[in-house]
């Protein structure tokens, strides 16, 4: 009878000495047939969680003797098994863990999104995400970067605007583009100065690429009214020159010798403002 008091006592005696001797594989393997037999629902979960425990130092205690794949694939199977148990989470960081450490940056990307989705509310979770952004940067893999760095934005309420900025670039970089100008529209409203000229600067960049459009009026607005650089010293020169083609040499010279006067204007700007002059 599963349910004797005394066969529960020889069972505990057991596997007090399965753990002495640390035969973690003997301590999983009976834990799971008495989880099976037994019929009380307290003791299914003393079992259950014993289960868990030696087969996850199981792993551990294999970690040095078999290869590093076969680890990572025994703590993802755990997980896997044992999603609702408290070690699941650490099973997946030190599988994640591994992969860094034996170079596959790639597999270690992944495993950090499958982090990140498991265990939301982790302590761990944003790092996951932070170190699978990274790796997939650094093997290439922008739009897949891109993605983690909106997961990111979504879940980082703080920086949330500093994941869409590069997850923006990284998009318009793989052609992306559609994404990319969301992401930028987005963020020209941006408090954040250098967040927003940096969107414009990325919104002037998608314009470049499609000739036939030219540039938005309310972009060109922006730029002009805030100073976003390198497109205000580009756009002010465009504007000296078309004043100067139609001859409205006023105009023209108004406005270059404005630009020569001040410093703080790029050495480009100043250049071309100060030709147009000459020519006046």
């Amino acid at each position: 009878d599963p349910a004797d008091a005394k066969v529960l006592k020889a069972q505990d005696l057991y596997l007090d000495l399965l753990n002495i001797k640390k035969d973690f594989s003997a301590i999983k393997k009976n834990s799971a047939i008495w989880i099976k037999k037994s019929k009380s629902a307290e003791r299914r979960a003393q079992l259950i969680k014993l289960y868990q425990e030696s087969y996850f130092a199981e792993i551990q205690n294999n970690e040095k003797s078999i290869k590093w794949q076969e680890t990572v694939a025994a703590y993802k199977v755990f997980v896997h098994e044992n999603r609702s148990s408290p070690l699941a989470a650490e099973a997946m960081w030190n599988a994640m863990q591994l992969e860094y450490r034996s170079g596959d940056l790639f597999a270690a990307a992944e495993s950090g999104k499958v982090f990140a989705n498991h265990f939301p509310g982790h302590a761990r979770s944003h790092e996951a995400l932070v170190k699978s952004a990274q790796g997939f940067e650094f093997v290439g893999a922008l739009a897949k970067a891109a993605d983690v760095l909106d997961e990111l934005s979504r879940v980082d309420a703080k920086d949330s605007e500093k994941w869409l900025i590069v997850s923006a670039d990284f998009r318009f970089l793989v052609g992306d583009l559609e994404k990319a100008k969301t992401s930028y529209q987005k963020l020209l409203s941006s408090s954040n100065g250098v967040i927003a000229q940096s969107a414009a600067i990325g919104l002037g960049r998608l314009e470049k690429r499609d000739v036939s459009r030219g540039t938005s009026a309310a972009l060109h607005n922006l730029v002009l009214e805030r100073g976003y650089e390198p497109m205000y010293s580009e756009f002010r020169l465009a504007r000296l020159h078309r004043s100067f083609s139609e001859r409205d040499y006023k105009r023209a010279f108004q406005d270059a010798s404005e630009i020569v006067g001040r410093p703080a204007y790029t050495r480009a700007l100043r250049s071309g403002a100060r030709m147009i002059q000459a020519q006046v």
